[in-house]
């Protein structure tokens, strides 16, 4: 077994932390996209106003789904969509590091959320197209923000005078991200570009 990763099974309740936040509001995400309007007759102006929100947010979901295919030029070779998804991942990933990993948990679980339940309105084919790459890609980026949750926690107990190793910590967490995430972005990227691209076509027509 590897030192890399040892270490990420090591830290295996951080990522199930991150997993946990992501999974909840990715809930959160779809129940704001559901929300539906109040049926009392005898609160029409609050049931209006409720519909209305329902509305505003159901085209949020719609454009965060045309803003992420929009990420990638219609004319860019499969090369140029694979390389643009990759740094898009590594940033993301990256920023879950530096950041703690809670932010960017939340971020993307109410995103996808809301991508989630547009899609399904539309059709479970929709949903089913995004699953082959969408696993590998959250999966290597909950890790990234496993490693964050770590770091900072590792921060928080030095400044209780605790004897940490923060250094080394940083060092063995950068060379388990570059060894096991950043090869699964990759190959997240070209099932997105060759296989996810090809369902959705099987699937939509």
């Amino acid at each position: 077994m590897s030192k890399n990763f040892e270490y990420i099974v090591s830290i295996k309740k951080y990522i199930l932390l991150a997993a946990a936040i992501f999974i909840l509001f990715t809930i959160v995400g779809a129940k704001i996209s559901y929300q539906e309007p109040g049926k009392s007759k005898d609160t029409s102006e609050k049931s209006k106003d409720i519909s209305e929100k329902s509305k505003n947010v159901s085209e949020q979901s719609k454009y965060v789904a045309k803003d992420i295919s929009s990420i990638i030029p219609k004319s860019a070779s499969k090369l140029d969509q694979i390389s643009i998804i990759i740094r898009n991942n590594i940033v993301n990933s990256l920023l879950a590091i530096i950041g703690a990993g809670i932010p960017i948990m939340v971020y993307d679980g109410l995103t996808f959320g809301m991508i989630f339940s547009f899609m399904g309105s539309h059709g479970y084919a929709y949903l089913l197209g995004i699953v082959p790459h969408f696993i590998i890609e959250m999966s290597a980026i909950i890790i990234g923000s496993g490693i964050g949750i770590r770091f900072f926690h590792l921060i928080y107990m030095s400044l209780g005078n605790k004897q940490v190793e923060i250094k080394s910590e940083l060092i063995t967490g950068l060379s388990a991200y570059v060894r096991w995430v950043v090869p699964m972005i990759i190959v997240a990227a070209l099932t997105e570009v060759f296989v996810t691209q090809s369902l959705f076509k099987m699937l939509t027509n």
